[in-house]
């Protein structure tokens, strides 16, 4: 889903509320759907939709930076595909043998901003959280813009994303930790 879909489903629940004239401030929440989307986005990564990642470092004097988009790494491994142990240097850097490795990794979503003020690139970025949990932002976000305007609707969002967002994280921890493939001729 695209950012300007999203906004548009947000639009859409907001007109849906009965007994209130949301979509009136629909100029207001515009300029901070933006923020609302980022946070609840980086939200559902860090708890729900990991975006796995892999990119190549290099490490000189021991030290290697991993950058900031690193939320979580998986492994880490050197040319011969061999994993490599490592520990955590300091902010966004990790002491490990001199080299390149491949650091595979779960990322941070890309920061949705409307910082430039040209909304026309910002609206055609695709949202990198997985569909089901794109399903729940919907919810979060409604809620993150109605949370100082409309206690009532704010409550109602909140309740239906921790709702999903539950539900997402019961199926998640529900399947096999193992999938055994192939077997043994008997």
């Amino acid at each position: 889903m695209k950012v300007k879909d999203m906004i548009g489903r947000v639009m859409v629940l907001f007109d849906e509320a009965t007994g209130y004239d949301l979509v009136k401030d629909a100029y207001e929440y515009r300029y901070r759907i933006y923020d609302a989307m980022d946070s609840i986005q980086r939200e559902l990564a860090v708890i729900l939709s990991p975006i796995p990642a892999v990119k190549t470092i290099s490490s000189v004097g021991g030290r290697a930076d991993i950058g900031a988009d690193v939320l979580r790494i998986r492994s880490l491994k050197d040319a011969s595909g061999r994993n490599v142990c490592f520990s955590f240097g300091g902010v966004n850097e990790i002491t490990v043998s001199d080299g390149d490795h491949e650091l595979f990794y779960d990322r941070y979503p890309t920061r949705i901003t409307n910082s430039s003020g040209d909304t026309a690139v910002i609206d055609e970025m695709e949202l990198e959280i997985s569909p089901e949990a794109q399903e729940a932002m919907v919810y979060g976000v409604c809620a993150y813009l109605l949370m100082n305007d409309e206690p009532e609707l704010y409550n109602a969002y909140t309740g239906r994303y921790m709702s999903l967002v539950s539900n997402l994280l019961a199926a998640r921890d529900s399947r096999p930790l193992a999938l055994v493939r192939g077997g043994a001729d008997i």
